[in-house]
């Protein structure tokens, strides 16, 4: 199966990394992980890329016939200007899975998140939500509303 999958989203802290490394990697085998972030500590110890070398996470993308890219938030404004840059590149990545958290201002940037991708061309169906940190004990229509 050949597919590439981005973890995106305005907000820090929503899930991103916990996303890839808990949830999909696992589970899609032979895949890797690109992390795209220049600034956050996220646990992990191999290569991690800035959005400015976005030729070179291209790249990397066709090394292994899963790619998991995980776009820390202090690069998710580059990351994005560099699709609108190289045209059609987004056509690469089957899904831009977007965590979304129950707080406020998570979910605005979430919302936001969704409004850039959609304005560079995205085709919503290829967009997907995940509500992460949702308490057990409240509806998800509430929490997420």
């Amino acid at each position: 199966m050949y597919i590439n999958i981005a973890i995106v989203n305005n907000s820090g802290n929503v899930g991103k990394s916990t996303l890839c490394n808990v949830l999909l990697q696992p589970r899609l085998e032979g895949s890797q992980v690109i992390r795209v972030e220049s600034i956050n500590f996220d646990g992990a110890t191999e290569d991690k890329f800035s959005a400015e070398q976005f030729d070179e996470i291209i790249n990397k993308m066709d090394e292994h016939d899963c790619s998991i890219i995980d776009v820390g938030s202090s690069n998710i404004e580059n990351f994005l200007l560099k699709m609108e840059e190289f045209k059609s590149s987004h056509e690469d990545i089957d899904y831009f899975i977007i965590p979304v958290t129950p707080f406020n201002k998570q979910q605005i940037d979430s919302a936001q998140t969704i409004e850039k991708l959609i304005n560079l061309g995205i085709n919503p169906d290829r967009i997907k939500v995940v509500f992460n940190m949702a308490n057990k004990k409240l509806a998800i229509k509430k929490e997420f509303a």
